[in-house]
């Protein structure tokens, strides 16, 4: 048995947790410090001995070539959404002494696995990722990096069939809330304005159809909207001013009692497009339409920090996944976990929502 193994033994913990201790890597709790060096002295550690126990297998090789950077995969990096999630990652990463590396894909499945590769090679520390929402992230692609013995942590949305870490948005409960907050004052017809035909889009409008059910109403399939090109393309309000543009075409020329009288909008992107194209047309926001946003707790922006929304703290998530990624490396969290953490959520009363008042 090697001394390393002893030590690990007689603390309770692992030899990973034993290794970071004797070099003073941090990132250990002062409690199991301590378990370690009490178990040090019963075992007569001597720094001369554990070195020559040590035997330099192939897994420490790989260990010892990993470049010390985390890095975050996302879908975008413009939103508030987006921006606090990088914050947080990159404030967490800095105290741990390790760059953060910020990489985004479009939301475009092919680039993603690109990105994904790319990291590979590198040989960062660890990922986390945000899956796509656009499509199903294919297993290979969170395969490949466990194979290469990196820690990986799903950051918003699971993936079906995968066994890996993850810190999740409940978006389902998100369009619940949001219905719910919209029906209390009085609204019945109801609009969607979502980004994709994908997975998210799916647990927000299954949520809002659910507080709808509830309230014994029904959400007509014209009043869901999307817009696409908010998720394949770099963000830009003026082009997304117009594909809004089309979408609140469609909901004023439907019969009055089949218009929305309120929105939920499942992106303070999207709601800030919307908002700024009401205005355009001297519509008035929220005499003439109310909105309910999906967003952060502390948005970024003049119109976001206006918006009555569902909000998550997504600093907090960036440090999350940061937390994670340190306690897979230090086998503290299985790499192959589920559920490490679901994100609450809260509602921000926000300017943009308010009682319903039949037109004229």
């Amino acid at each position: 048995m090697s001394l390393l193994t002893q030590i690990a033994g007689l603390a309770g913990v692992s030899k990973a947790t034993v290794s970071r201790v004797i070099n003073e890597r941090g990132n250990v709790h002062p409690d199991t410090v301590k378990l370690v060096q009490n178990a040090m002295v019963q075992a007569k550690y001597q720094p001369s001995l554990l070195r020559a126990s040590r035997t330099i297998s192939p897994e420490n090789s790989l260990r010892a070539r990993m470049l010390p950077s985390y890095a975050l995969v996302g879908t975008e990096i413009e939103s508030s959404l987006a921006m606090l999630l990088l914050r947080g990652f990159e404030a967490a990463s800095k105290m741990r002494s390790r760059p953060a590396i910020i990489c985004s894909t479009g939301d475009n499945i092919f680039q993603q696995g690109n990105e994904l590769l790319h990291l590979i090679h590198k040989r960062v520390s660890g990922i986390a990722l945000v899956p796509t929402a656009s499509a199903t992230t294919p297993l290979f692609h969170l395969e490949a990096i466990q194979a290469a013995g990196i820690p990986l942590v799903l950051l918003h949305r699971d993936v079906p069939n995968t066994q890996v870490p993850s810190i999740i948005l409940p978006l389902e409960e998100a369009g619940y809330a949001a219905g719910r907050a919209i029906l209390e004052k009085g609204h019945k017809q109801i609009g969607v304005l979502t980004s994709t035909r994908g997975p998210s889009a799916q647990l927000h409008c299954r949520g809002l159809i659910r507080s709808m059910d509830e309230a014994g109403l029904t959400l007509d399939e014209t009043a869901i909207q999307y817009c696409t090109q908010y998720c394949t393309h770099s963000v830009s309000l003026p082009q997304l001013r117009v594909s809004v543009g089309r979408v609140l075409d469609h909901w004023l020329s439907l019969p009055a009692d089949r218009r929305p009288s309120a929105v939920y909008v499942t992106s303070d992107t999207l709601a800030e497009a919307f908002y700024m194209h009401m205005l355009d047309r001297n519509l008035r926001v929220p005499q003439d339409l109310s909105i309910v946003s999906f967003g952060a707790q502390d948005p970024i922006g003049a119109i976001a920090s206006r918006l009555s929304a569902l909000a998550v703290d997504e600093e907090a998530v960036g440090r999350l996944a940061v937390e994670a990624l340190d306690q897979i490396a230090s086998g503290q969290l299985p790499p192959t976990g589920r559920i490490y953490k679901k994100v609450a959520l809260s509602f921000v009363t926000g300017e943009t929502l308010i009682p319903y008042k039949p037109l004229g």
